[in-house]
């Protein structure tokens, strides 16, 4: 979740998470109850997903407060790249 203001505007983003790259379309769970191996990654696509937004945040003039995030690998990359994105 990403809190931002803009002028005397307040917003409240909320984002999930980038694409997953799951090619053992594994259903997965809390990464603390799955194997090592087994934990999901963005994708590529993901990844520039995060990022393309991080920059339209940006564009927006959209000033950005707060951030968010579960401890789970998916989440942790995708704030990540959006904060990349919005650098």
């Amino acid at each position: 979740m990403v809190g931002v203001e803009t002028n005397s505007s307040k917003f409240i983003i909320v984002v999930r998470h980038g694409e997953l790259d799951n090619p053992k379309n594994i259903v997965y769970n809390r990464d603390s109850v799955m194997k090592p191996e087994d934990i999901i990654h963005l994708s590529p696509r993901g990844r520039e997903q995060m990022q393309r937004l991080g920059l339209l945040i940006v564009q927006r003039g959209f000033k950005v407060v707060r951030i968010s995030v579960s401890p789970e690998i998916k989440t942790q990359e995708s704030v990540s790249y959006l904060s990349a994105g919005n650098s």
